[in-house]
């Protein structure tokens, strides 16, 4: 079996094991026997089971940005020590058309995460929680601070004052979503079915304020 197809066959058991139980009930050893491989094969592809959840958010998330209209506009920056940095997570909005309106990104993003909520809710549950949030915050806070600086231009503003904005709204945005995913509560979502481009037009208001 070809390696990339291994990969997605144990993140597809791994799926179906997580719609049966929460992720703190799963380890290795279950996800080697479902998947009916040893140990060397598994650990030849992800570092631990929480390695598998973060490709498998990472994965289906850039399978899904490669076959919509945002084909074209992924962004190709990703963090230096990122494992995953080849698997898009990002769009590229910057462009005197759209300027960083990003509401139907995060449409996509929001409703990625709700047509899988049953998987999701069971991978974000509080008790034995994976990295996967912790995970999310660090990649979307990092690219919050590039969108921040673009709307700066050729303004000044401190560093630490760039990054504390950028971890604000990364937690407002992801946190509002991730929640509603561990309440069974799509409240992310505005009434019309999408989202609003809230966080990066704030983001435009308190940095056109800056010398």
């Amino acid at each position: 079996m070809r390696r990339s197809l291994t990969k997605e066959m144990i993140a597809a058991n791994f799926k179906q094991l997580a719609l049966k139980k929460p992720l703190y009930k799963i380890n290795v050893r279950d996800i080697i026997d479902v998947c009916d491989i040893n140990k060397n094969t598994f650990y030849y592809h992800f570092v631990d089971r929480d390695d598998l959840v973060i490709w498998v958010f990472r994965n289906e998330l850039a399978n899904l940005l490669r076959g919509s209209r945002f084909a074209e506009l992924i962004s190709d920056t990703a963090l230096k020590n990122d494992r995953y940095r080849d698997l898009p997570f990002y769009v590229n909005m910057r462009n005197p058309e759209d300027d960083l309106n990003l509401a139907s990104f995060w449409t996509l993003f929001g409703n990625y995460l709700y047509d899988n909520e049953a998987y999701y809710f069971n991978i974000l549950r509080a008790r034995g929680n994976s990295n996967l949030p912790k995970y999310i915050f660090s990649i979307y806070t990092w690219q919050f601070e590039l969108d921040i600086r673009y709307l700066l231009g050729a303004r000044r503003m401190a560093e630490q004052d760039v990054k504390f904005l950028a971890g604000y709204f990364c937690h407002g945005c992801l946190g509002w979503t991730l929640s509603g995913i561990r309440r069974h509560s799509p409240q992310v979502v505005w009434p019309d079915g999408g989202y609003k481009n809230i966080t990066h037009d704030i983001m435009r208001l308190i940095v056109s304020n800056a010398p």
